[in-house]
């Protein structure tokens, strides 16, 4: 029993401390997105269509116009590669999206599945589907740069071995040159800020009920989360620059 007692402790003093860090108000976020993935794939596990392919084919169909009119390399993309091969690609797609979301979740090598989330996310874009692919783009990238995966994740232990910052977060959000990742940071609050603005022409209505249908007001209020959190991130960096100058400062004194 009090083996018992003691684990417990020791597991909540671990997750109190890994809550501690600047990357942990992201958590939510990841456990958001990680899911999301994971209902994505399970719908598919369950569709007999997409083991056959005809899932995937009939939304090709249905896309193609659209695709070959906005986009036209991949409009021939999907009619000459995607949709001769749809059985396969179906298998892999919800495949890819079930690796995905279990990744995200325990946050191992979660910077890699972010990246493959939205290579996904661009490709649905490009097809025609700006939901939610818009909201996951912009919550995958505030993911990728904040270091989300090592809170509560494999990633705390991996990335000790593990450096390469393209497939493991960091175990520290603010690792490395916290100046140079502050101008980051603000620099991205800025261009989000901007695209948000830029897209604002381009939206066709403000109805509530079509909003959530309209790809430019999606991206605009995805623009302009990401802009917020980017300047959250550039804050928080200022605060730990301006407390290790004050420790550094301290035990020099």
């Amino acid at each position: 029993m009090e083996l018992t007692t003691s684990r417990w402790r020791r597991a909540a003093h671990f997750a109190v401390l890994e809550l501690r860090q600047p990357a942990a108000f992201l958590l939510p976020l990841r456990v958001f997105i990680a899911v999301g993935w994971l209902r994505a794939s399970t719908e598919k596990l369950i569709d007999p269509g997409w083991y056959e392919g005809s899932a995937l084919r009939a939304f090709i169909t249905d896309q193609l116009s659209w695709s070959q009119e906005a986009f036209p390399f991949y409009g021939w993309l999907m009619q000459h590669v995607l949709l001769p091969n749809a059985t396969a690609v179906g298998l892999g797609v919800m495949t890819l999206q079930l690796v995905i979301g279990v990744a995200i979740l325990v946050g191992m090598v979660t910077n890699g599945a972010l990246i493959a989330g939205l290579a996904l996310n661009v490709s649905f874009l490009m097809a025609g589907v700006p939901n939610p692919s818009a909201f996951y783009v912009v919550i995958q990238l505030v993911l990728l740069f904040g270091g989300a995966g090592a809170v509560l994740g494999v990633d705390a232990r991996l990335s000790q071995r593990v450096t390469n910052p393209l497939l493991v977060a960091p175990s520290k959000l603010m690792a490395g040159d916290l100046r140079k990742r502050r101008r980051v940071f603000r620099l991205i609050a800025v261009v989000c800020a901007a695209l948000a603005v830029a897209m604002l022409p381009f939206v066709s209505t403000l109805d509530p009920a079509h909003v959530v249908d309209d790809p430019a007001l999606i991206l605009v209020t995805m623009f302009l989360v990401g802009a917020a959190m980017a300047g959250v991130s550039a804050v928080a960096a200022t605060g730990v620059d301006t407390q290790r100058k004050r420790e550094k400062v301290a035990s020099g004194a």
